[in-house]
This record gives C-alpha cells, sequence and structure tokens, in this order.
C-alpha cells in the first residue's frame, strides 16, 4: 500500500470559521479559534479570529459581536486580576431555518493554549502494512515559550487490541514529533504561563470510516478518542452561559 493512500487524520490545528469536521443532513459541524485580549474585569478589549479568512470570514462576523458582550474571569498574579490573552475555541453547529437561511447553534466554548505548528507524526511501517489503525492521546506539557516541556500518552487504543508492541510503536510516533509542536500560550499580566493542553491522534488507513476503533473511557472517565486538542488549565474562565443558546 502506497503511503499515499493513507489518511491520517492527526492534531487538529487552529480551525478556519467555516471548516467542517462532520455533516449530517442540514446540520454542519463546525470549529472557530479566536484570540482575545481581555482587561483586569474581565471584558474583551480586542478580538482576532484565525485562519485564512480572519475577521472576513462572514461566520467571524456574526459571532464577534456576540462574543464582545460575554463575560470573562480574567487571569490572577497573587490574586490579583490581570490584562490576560487567551484563546477562544468554538464548536458550533449550523441549522436550518424554514426560509432556507442557517442559524448558529452553540454546541461548546472553551478557552486556553491552542497549537500553531503540529506537523502529523509518521504512520509506523509495520502498522501500515498491516492496515492497523489507532487512536492516541497525548498531554502536552507546555513551557512559556511555547515549547514541549513534557509529553505523555494518556491513552491508547488500536484496532489490534492490546499488543504492547503495536502501542509502543504508535505511542513512539506520537512523541517523537509532539517533541517539535509548538503553541502559543496564555499571557496573564504581560508574562506567558506554563499549561497542559491534551491532543488527540488518529492514525486512520481509510478515510471512512477513519477509526474502526471502540471508543474506551481514559483518564478523567472521558471517552476517547477526543475530537480536538482541550486546554486542561486555562487562566480564563467563561462567565456567560453560552453552550446550547443559537445565534
Amino acid at each position: 500500500m502506497s503511503r499515499k493512500t493513507v489518511l491520517l487524520i492527526a492534531v487538529w490545528l487552529i480551525a478556519l470559521c467555516g471548516s467542517a469536521f462532520a455533516r449530517q443532513a442540514d446540520r454542519l459541524d463546525l470549529w472557530c479559534d479566536a484570540r482575545l485580549s481581555l482587561d483586569a474585569s474581565g471584558k474583551v478589549t480586542a478580538l482576532e479570529f484565525n485562519g485564512k479568512n480572519g475577521d472576513s470570514d462572514p461566520i467571524a462576523q456574526k459571532l464577534a459581536p456576540v462574543i464582545r458582550t460575554w463575560s470573562f474571569v480574567p487571569g490572577s498574579v497573587n490574586g490579583v486580576p490581570m490584562a490576560t490573552e487567551t484563546t477562544l475555541s468554538l464548536h458550533l453547529q449550523t441549522l436550518k431555518t424554514g426560509d432556507g437561511t442557517y442559524a448558529l447553534r452553540i454546541l461548546d466554548a472553551h478557552t486556553g493554549t491552542v497549537t500553531t505548528k503540529a506537523p502529523p507524526p509518521e504512520y509506523p511501517n509495520d502498522a501500515l502494512r498491516e492496515e492497523t489503525e489507532a487512536s492516541v492521546i497525548a498531554v502536552v506539557s507546555v513551557g512559556v515559550d511555547g515549547v514541549p516541556a513534557r509529553i505523555e500518552i494518556a491513552g491508547i487504543r488500536t484496532t489490534n487490541g492490546k499488543d504492547h508492541a503495536t502501542d509502543k510503536m504508535f505511542e513512539t510516533a506520537v512523541i517523537e514529533m509532539a517533541k517539535t509542536w509548538r503553541f502559543r500560550p496564555e499571557v496573564v499580566g504581560g508574562r506567558a504561563v506554563t499549561a497542559q493542553i491534551k491532543i488527540p491522534v488518529e492514525f486512520c488507513v481509510n478515510p471512512t470510516p477513519c477509526m474502526r476503533v471502540a471508543k474506551e473511557h481514559v483518564a478523567n472517565d472521558e471517552p476517547m478518542p477526543l475530537t480536538r486538542p482541550l486546554a486542561l488549565d486555562s487562566q480564563v474562565k467563561l462567565v456567560t452561559q453560552v453552550v446550547g443558546t443559537t445565534l
């Protein structure tokens, strides 16, 4: 099998507004990431969407005025709230309305450190030859410089079952490539802070379905695989209840 025929879905990078990862009937799941600057009171003072089209994306333009009304608790230093820079990640779903237009429903919203560079790991040759697929969850401790300081494997599941040698191949591939990943840390009071981020990596031979691996509960009783990277210790808290609302 040629490596070119292999679909490898690995780390989800900063997504464009309008980038889809799931479609069902008249619904489309999307992710949007935006850089936020907050003052010491938690008010949004600057907002910049990531991606090719950035703030000119029509979905970004719809979201921007709404996000500016949300309330946040910024990071603090010695208990004192400080101006903070973070990244807001939104999981959205388009809903077709009766007049043929689309509304946006917010399914999830979280803040924290994000990936800026995350090339996918190499598919282990032996696993590729046997068409073994895998889902791996890595937990990366990120330094203030945005470079991984520590990389751990929080969970792994393969279509080959419980085989230590196979697991080790995939774990090694992820850890070695993760050393080259780069991140954008949060900044509190003008200083970058360390963070932890959980990152799913999927090794897939066939695009549909990508993963034949059954979901399995891993660390913190969370289902595996995750959909996207998840910051585990954001300095910012979103106070406004936005999940489930429709725009």
